[in-house]
């Protein structure tokens, strides 16, 4: 949204658009189907991604992440879970379609800083609850509405692919800032969680 208001990408794709409203079928004003869009992106569309997020969630955040956190600092658990997370990604990065217009050498690194920032987040969202889901619905929703409402929804151009989506530096700024701030409050899931728990336990036992 912050690249539409700054002009880094323009608002909005009307070939998109009329996609969408010809899909709606009701021969909406371009807002109403744009509101109604979104009202179906943030609720069909987010439940329909959980099925696709789950199974990663089941293994980065279900069972590596605790796993790291009974041995590591919260520092290092994020870290690690972030490169391995980041890691698994590049198949389909250097040889699949997943990837934007930009060069490789752009998007990679990019993509890699954006997982390694954001799993300090997802990394605390899983020892502060206790479980998979606020990971699963964040991931799902943060994949929905970047790739099925945002990136569809703006007029890019040569330079908006750096800036904007998950290859994108705003995505990086943004990412490690929650990253800096998660990591501030790392002391309530190294002490307060079950994993951090058993964490403290060793250390005392040692």
């Amino acid at each position: 949204m912050l690249a539409w208001i700054t002009g880094i990408g323009k608002f909005y794709s009307k070939p998109f658009l009329d996609l969408v409203s010809k899909d709606f079928g009701f021969g909406l004003p371009a807002w109403a189907s744009i509101a109604l869009y979104f009202s179906f992106t943030a609720t069909l569309g987010v439940i329909k991604d959980f099925a696709t997020v789950l199974g990663e969630e089941i293994g980065w955040r279900g069972f590596l992440v605790p796993e790291l956190a009974k041995r590591n600092s919260f520092t290092a658990t994020a870290l690690i879970s972030g490169v391995i997370w980041a890691i698994w990604h590049y198949p389909v990065l250097l040889f699949g379609s997943y990837h934007s217009p930009t060069p490789v050498w752009f998007y990679l690194p990019v993509l890699t800083a954006n997982v390694i920032a954001i799993s300090f987040l997802w990394a605390w969202m899983r020892l502060k609850s206790g479980s998979i889901w606020p990971c699963v619905v964040l991931h799902a929703a943060h994949n929905t509405f970047i790739q099925r409402f945002f990136e569809p929804l703006t007029v890019h151009d040569r330079s908006t692919w750096y800036v904007t989506g998950e290859f994108g530096v705003g995505l990086t700024a943004v990412s490690i800032l929650l990253a800096i701030y998660f990591w501030r409050r790392r002391g309530e899931v190294e002490t307060s969680s079950p994993e951090g728990d058993l964490l403290q336990s060793h250390r005392v036992a040692v």
